[in-house]
């Protein structure tokens, strides 16, 4: 009878562990993943006020950028041809 109560109480501690152990992993699963996002976001966010730079001044280099950022989807077709024909922002 002790032996029995031994194993079962074994079990009992080996589930307890895997139910710990994937807790876990998924906490850490999902911090990680809260932090690509917010990475991507913070990346998205730069990139369209760089884009949104290129509509204030003239300049080759700049109408190259004002192309990427046109293809990429970041600024407007309406703010690309405004800027393209001199009228540049503020």
């Amino acid at each position: 009878m002790g032996a029995s109560m031994d194993n079962g109480l074994k079990v009992l501690i080996a589930a307890a562990c895997v139910v710990i152990i994937a807790g876990g992993a998924y906490v850490g699963w999902t911090q990680y993943r809260e932090a690509q996002l917010t990475a991507a976001q913070t990346e998205q966010s730069d990139r369209q006020a760089a884009c949104r730079g290129t509509l204030t001044k003239a300049g080759a280099a700049l109408q190259t950028l004002r192309d990427e950022c046109r293809k990429a989807g970041l600024i407007s077709d309406e703010e690309y041809y405004r800027a393209n024909s001199g009228q540049f922002t503020d």
